[in-house]
């Protein structure tokens, strides 16, 4: 298991997008994203603790 995080600017600094990014066995199964303000479940794997946990705390 491992993350990535990542921000993306958009238009100099005036957006910016950050996004945290859980991966199993090189799979992501997990990602929050700041436009969001959630964590959200991208594979069955990551539903049933993730989906709309708000802060990192809460899902691990």
């Amino acid at each position: 298991e491992y993350t990535k995080k990542e921000c993306h600017f958009f238009n100099g600094t005036e957006r910016v997008r950050f996004l945290d990014r859980y991966f199993y066995n090189g799979e992501e199964y997990v990602r929050f994203d700041s436009d969001w303000s959630e964590y959200r479940a991208v594979t069955e794997l990551g539903r049933p603790r993730w989906t709309g946990c708000a802060d990192t705390t809460t899902g691990v």
